[in-house]
């Protein structure tokens, strides 16, 4: 199999309050020799259909690795509960994805 991008989703914490502000930091390790131009996504899904998208646009060089932020401001209205952050690419690679699920309370 060639090599892929892959993508890691680092968080101050697993617990967060409504109303507060999180980074959402994405490491993508680019294995390949060339350069990596794609759209960096992240989305957040929670109890009631909640849902929030971000994307920004990547360069990433060939053998290297470049840490990406996003922030997520969690609404005052935020129901309590489990929630799912994702991240993924655009175009999508095989493999180039990652999932955390975090608290709202």
């Amino acid at each position: 199999m060639p090599l892929q991008p892959s993508l890691l989703i680092t968080l101050d914490d697993t617990q967060f309050s409504r109303g507060e502000i999180t980074t959402i930091t994405v490491t993508v390790f680019n294995p390949t020799d060339a350069t990596l131009e794609s759209e960096l996504y992240v989305e957040v899904a929670g109890p009631s259909g909640y849902l929030y998208y971000d994307s920004k646009s990547i360069i990433v060089t060939g053998k290297s690795r470049n840490s990406h932020s996003l922030e997520w401001r969690i609404p005052p209205s935020a129901q309590t509960g489990t929630y799912q952050i994702s991240t993924g690419l655009v175009p999508p690679w095989l493999g180039a994805y990652d999932m955390k699920d975090v608290q709202v309370r």
